[in-house]
């Protein structure tokens, strides 16, 4: 027998991010459902998703070779693949033809109710009351969406597209039991393998009913829907006390939720018709918030911010800089650990309240280490830069280095000038290692 040891926080964290992603695509498959065919579109959608999964898990472990799976494993995997990779999202963007994208996002909820009922009827997996009562809440929440209001559907499209998105969602509810079968393997196998086989049938599907692709740039687009940078996904969370709020509303004093209020204009008889500034289903305004915080990330100014309130909190920051593999080889190395700590040291830093810490990000849990010249020339280079954004109080501030620290490298970095000490990461988990990296630090 095997033991897997799993931590809840990062599950659950994994689980939220899943949710949200999922949620998020809903509406860029709303603005492009109307440009094709549904059954065409969960083809590109899949198709997408399978290409840029197959790529990253080729350029991770440089081979595509299958997991072994065993017999009864491959028959689960195709009851996914067929649910929830062809039927389910076919389902989707029918349901999204006929109703809008933010109703369509709240519907989806109900795969979380179904999920949890066929696990507990047919596959026979204990529930809890409070899972229970949850999902009560969560069905109560899909009625009231489908009950008549102002004498007509909630829905924009009536029952149909309601009707459609929870059938959507019966099939990922069972998608989600039959993965769980084969949960213990590598996870971007499985949403490769289920995007590459549904993304073919679907648009083969599209295609034999006669079909035809859109435009290129279109069927890019299509495809391209929810694959994004690695290092451009930002994750974020608030807690605690004292934490700012920052309210957006119209200048009409209306924001469609009751919040905020800036009545900065008058009301008249056009008032009610007037939009808000933030609603769900405005896709314009919404995608220039996420643009704004994207280049809020680029500054580095979270970073700076972050410094402040662990000073408030009584805590040293170490304020970590770094450039990827591809910055260093295009000579950009010590522009962009300047501009890092430009942005991210507060002007008000010393050496009593932060420490920097140069990580080249190509260095980390690697094994790889740049050469005792390469680190000595760019901590002299932190140095100078310190030097220049706070002035002589940057003199005494500890720089410290933190790429792949190992036991037979320690002294040799610890011993070059401007090298503070050492910000250790995976040896730090090994008592030998770790004790040996603190003896050189001693020396």
């Amino acid at each position: 027998m095997i033991g897997i040891a799993v931590n809840p926080s990062r599950s659950a964290a994994a689980a939220l991010g899943a949710a949200l992603l999922f949620g998020a695509s809903t509406p860029f498959a709303k603005q492009l459902v109307g440009d094709m065919p549904p059954v065409l579109l969960a083809g590109l959608l899949y198709l997408g998703s399978g290409v840029g999964l197959g790529v990253f898990r080729f350029l991770r472990e440089r081979n595509i070779g299958m997991p072994h799976l065993s017999g009864r494993e491959w028959v689960w995997l195709l009851g996914a693949i067929v649910s929830g990779g062809i039927l389910g999202p076919v389902l989707l963007m029918v349901g999204l033809s006929h109703t809008s994208a933010s109703q369509a996002s709240l519907l989806l909820n109900l795969e979380a109710v179904l999920t949890a009922v066929l696990a507990w009827v047919v596959f026979r997996e204990h529930a809890n009351q409070r899972i229970v009562i949850g999902m009560a809440l969560i069905v109560v929440g899909g009625v009231l969406l489908t009950l008549p209001q102002n004498g007509t559907l909630a829905s924009t499209g009536g029952m149909s597209g309601n009707l459609a998105v929870a059938a959507a969602c019966l099939c990922w509810a069972l998608d989600n039991n039959l993965t769980r079968k084969v949960s213990a393997t590598d996870a971007v196998f499985l949403a490769s393998t289920k995007g590459l086989v549904a993304g073919i049938t679907n648009t083969g599907i599209a295609l034999a009913l006669g079909y035809s692709l859109p435009t290129w740039s279109l069927t890019v687009e299509s495809m391209a829907v929810g694959l994004a940078e690695s290092d451009k996904i930002f994750y974020a969370a608030a807690s605690g006390v004292n934490m700012p709020i920052v309210y957006l509303g119209s200048k009409t004093g209306r924001d469609g939720i009751h919040g905020a209020t800036m009545a900065s204009a008058d009301f008249s008889e056009d008032s009610e018709e007037k939009r808000p500034t933030v609603q769900v289903g405005d896709p314009f305004t919404e995608k220039l918030l996420i643009e704004a915080c994207l280049e809020l990330m680029e500054t580095d100014a979270i970073v700076a911010s972050k410094a402040k309130a662990a000073w408030r909190a009584g805590l040293k920051a170490i304020i970590c800089i770094g450039e990827t593999e591809a910055q260093r080889q295009g000579g950009e190395a010590n522009m962009v650990c300047q501009g890092q700590l430009a942005g991210s040291v507060p002007a008000d830093a010393t050496a009593d309240n932060t420490a920097i810490a140069y990580e080249p990000v190509w260095a980390i849990g690697t094994g790889r280490t740049p050469t005792s010249d390469d680190i000595a020339a760019m901590h002299l280079h932190i140095r100078r830069s310190l030097v220049e954004h706070l002035g002589p109080a940057a003199m005494g501030m500890l720089i410290l280095y933190g790429g792949s620290v190992k036991p037979s490298n320690a002294a040799e970095i610890l011993a070059l000038p401007d090298v503070g000490g050492a910000l250790v990461g995976g040896a730090s988990l090994k008592a030998k290692d770790f004790l040996a990296i603190i003896a050189a630090c001693a020396k």
